[in-house]
């Protein structure tokens, strides 16, 4: 049997390559076994061609999710719980109960978005990387120090410096932005846009950090306040009338003893607590 000749590879139909094939004085027979071996090989070529394209497709998701997954987290705390979180830069972050923030450490990026409650961060020093915390009312920007963030309500927080240096970039109303640098011991606060600093004592910075030990150090805070942190820390709502919500308190109580501090406020005389069927309490005045 003669060897079978060489099809050109561009005849892309079986009509013309069988027209061909019988130009050339093959059988029918053997024109289409060439062309069916032909048709073969061009399957197999097309299957081959699409493996490595799923390969490399494969790859490139690995490029990308390996790093993902390694080096970004979603960490949210529950109520009346805290949590120690080591970061991958070798930086901490300390989180109050419900907290949520997202981290994300690829390709040397040091960035937290911190949606909701209240962080201490001790930052390990990295100057060519700083160390940036994002939030709805502007962004923290760091190479190393401690700090500690509390988020207050919609676009507005509270960002307290203990050691090192800071730059915050407040978000104003007008979506415009303005960075102010902060030194030990100064408290930033923003609120609808609108920002000031004030300088704090020593008493005054572990009061503000005083959650990290499990504790409320009330020192002239209002019922109001007390009640609102109290309230966020258990997961639970509390009215405060408009009557007893400027007393100041003194002492302390433990953050996780939520009766303890419905104790101290009895402790006052001029708090009544009224427990509500869905759960939730009310402070007001004493009723005769």
């Amino acid at each position: 049997m003669p060897a079978s000749p060489e099809l050109p590879a561009d005849a892309t139909t079986r009509g013309t390559l069988f027209d061909r094939a019988r130009a050339q004085g093959l059988s029918s027979e053997l024109a289409d076994r060439v062309l069916d071996e032909i048709k073969r090989r061009e399957r197999k070529s097309r299957n081959v061609r699409r493996g490595l394209g799923a390969m490399a497709l494969l790859l490139g998701l690995s490029l990308w999710a390996v790093p993902y997954f390694r080096s970004t987290a979603s960490i949210q705390t529950l109520a009346a719980n805290r949590q120690t979180l080591m970061l991958h830069d070798g930086s901490r972050a300390d989180l109050n109960a419900q907290t949520q923030l997202t981290t994300d450490f690829r390709y040397g990026r040091r960035l937290v978005h911190l949606s909701a409650g209240e962080a201490f961060f001790a930052v390990a020093k990295d100057p060519a990387h700083p160390f940036l915390v994002e939030t709805a009312a502007g962004t923290i920007r760091v190479t190393g120090t401690e700090f500690n963030v509390r988020l207050l309500g919609k676009d507005s927080v509270e960002v307290t410096l203990l050691e090192g240096r800071v730059a915050v970039e407040s978000i104003a109303s007008d979506r415009s932005h303005a960075e102010v640098a902060l030194a030990p011991g100064d408290q930033w606060i923003v609120t609808g846009g609108q920002g000031r600093v004030a300088q704090l004592s020593a008493s005054d910075l572990e009061i503000v950090t005083a959650w990290r030990q499990g504790r409320l150090v009330f020192n002239e805070m209002s019922v109001a306040d007390a009640a609102a942190r109290m309230a966020h820390y258990h997961g639970k709502r509390i009215e405060v009338a408009a009557e007893v919500a400027a007393i100041r308190l003194g002492g302390s109580c433990p953050l996780d003893d939520f009766s303890a501090f419905l104790q101290s406020l009895r402790g006052t005389k001029t708090i009544e607590i009224v427990e509500i069927p869905d759960g939730s309490y009310r402070l007001r005045a004493p009723r005769p």
